[in-house]
């Protein structure tokens, strides 16, 4: 367990997360609200976890309508983990992100996800069962709403365990492994692309010997972490100057922005989901 946590992200203090979000600072709503509308406080929440084991990892604020709302209002995310708890996989652990705002454009909301050490994947577990956790702003207290969050992220775990179990003990062929990359390459480059076999050759790619086995969980990683990060090529064409389309080959970029990364998570998790389903 010692061993676990030195390999864990690097622990934020609270001081330095207000520095890097400041919605932390503020519990007032932004200006229009309804007078229903009663703010929960992010930074309460998170201390109810710190006092259970949890620390702070990532802090982030959304850049959305960036143009309307001062930075203390918009969307903020705080990534949470526990080396306490036990997780399903080895060289796993779980980690929870917490997001909210105060302008009325999302409520407060808990996502069980599961964080691989081996490649730095945040890995969000969600599927039709696994549900991000919704919370309205009608004013409940910290601990009631931290313990609310609790019961149902110890039942999700049970469900998270037994999927990455069956992940574990069903193996891929190399038509399915193919098949496979080729949904997650177009979750994230859109339902229109079609991507070619060297694109495929390139997110498989096996980068250590942890992700070599054809199983689904390994093969999920090698490619989940190959698109992210951005380790592949695709065509673009535009018309040059003369009218002719000219075609060239640019490198992806590394995903990074936290709700692009979200969304691309939970959509890749769900999809290989189905694909396990369908494996006879």
């Amino acid at each position: 367990m010692i061993e676990l946590k030195r390999q864990m992200d690097k622990e934020i203090s609270i001081q330095k997360a207000k520095e890097m979000v400041p919605a932390l600072t503020n519990n007032i709503p932004a200006s229009g609200m309804s007078l229903k509308y009663e703010t929960i406080n992010t930074l309460d929440i998170v201390q109810e976890f710190i006092n259970l084991g949890w620390v702070i990892t990532k802090a982030s604020t959304d850049s959305g309508y960036k143009h309307i709302y001062d930075d203390k209002y918009r969307t903020h995310f705080i990534t949470l983990q526990n080396p306490k708890l036990k997780s399903p996989v080895d060289n796993t652990f779980y980690e929870i992100i917490i997001s909210n705002s105060y302008n009325g454009k999302s409520r407060f909301q808990v996502q069980l996800g599961l964080y691989r050490l081996v490649c730095a994947n945040g890995m969000i577990a969600f599927t039709d069962v696994v549900q991000p956790i919704t919370v309205k702003h009608i004013g409940e207290g910290a601990r009631v709403v931290v313990d609310k969050v609790m019961e149902t992220i110890l039942y999700q775990m049970q469900i998270v365990e037994t999927q990455t179990q069956k992940w574990n003990n069903t193996k891929l062929n190399d038509k399915q492994i193919n098949q496979l990359a080729g949904k997650i390459l177009k979750a994230r480059m859109g339902k229109d692309f079609k991507p070619h076999k060297e694109q495929i050759k390139q997110i498989t790619n096996i980068q250590r010997d942890e992700d070599k086995d054809n199983n689904v969980w390994e093969v999920f990683n090698r490619i989940q972490e190959n698109v992210i990060q951005g380790n592949f090529e695709f065509r673009k064409s535009k018309r040059g100057p003369k009218g002719f389309f000219v075609t060239k080959t640019i490198q992806a970029r590394g995903m990074e922005k936290p709700t692009v990364l979200k969304r691309f998570n939970e959509k890749i998790w769900e999809l290989t989901n189905k694909i396990v389903e369908e494996v006879k």
